[in-house]
C-alpha cells in the first residue's frame, strides 16, 4: 500500500498531473491511499479568518474542509 500526500503547492505546478498519473498506473496493481492538502483552498480559509476575525477551531474546521475540495478536484 502507498500512501501520498498530494500537497496544496502541487495546485499549481504541471508536476501535479503527472502525481496524478503515476498514481493512476500505481492504483492498477497496489493499493493507493491519496492525502490532499489544503491548497488554494486552505489559502481562502487563511484570508478569511484574517478579514472576518473567526477563530482557530473554526478556522481548523473550515481548513479540514479545504482539504476535502482539494480531494474532490484531484
Amino acid at each position: 500500500m502507498y500512501v501520498v500526500k498530494l500537497g496544496g503547492s502541487l495546485y499549481h505546478t504541471a508536476e501535479l498531473k503527472s502525481w496524478l498519473t503515476l498514481l493512476e498506473q500505481t492504483a492498477l496493481n497496489e493499493s493507493v491511499v491519496i492525502v490532499p492538502g489544503g491548497g488554494p483552498f486552505a489559502d481562502m480559509v487563511r484570508q478569511a479568518q484574517q478579514l472576518h476575525k473567526f477563530d482557530d477551531q473554526h478556522a481548523h474546521h473550515m481548513a479540514i474542509l479545504a482539504m476535502a475540495q482539494y480531494g474532490l478536484m484531484l
